[in-house]
């Protein structure tokens, strides 16, 4: 059993209702924006740089990644910068 005056409706906040509405919209907008330009792919003619692989031990297993084996180190000549 409800009572009749919790049902009551208010003209008044239908404004600000909607107001709040867009306002979040516009945030989550933004919001997903931000997040699809930030994992959009850097850009192909980026610098590159050899980085030495230490978990890489041994040449065979090197190779197989398609990084080169010098100086008794495994290196990746792709290496990413921001990595």
């Amino acid at each position: 059993m409800s009572s009749p005056h919790l049902r009551r409706n208010f003209p008044a906040l239908q404004p600000i209702k909607i107001g709040l509405g867009a306002a979040i919209a516009a945030a989550l907008g933004l919001v997903w924006n931000y997040v699809s330009i930030a994992a959009l792919p850097t850009d192909s003619s980026a610098e590159t740089y050899s980085a030495s692989i230490p978990w890489v031990q041994d040449q065979a297993a090197c190779e197989k990644t398609n990084r080169a084996w010098h100086d008794e180190q495994c290196w990746d000549n792709q290496h990413d910068p921001s990595f």
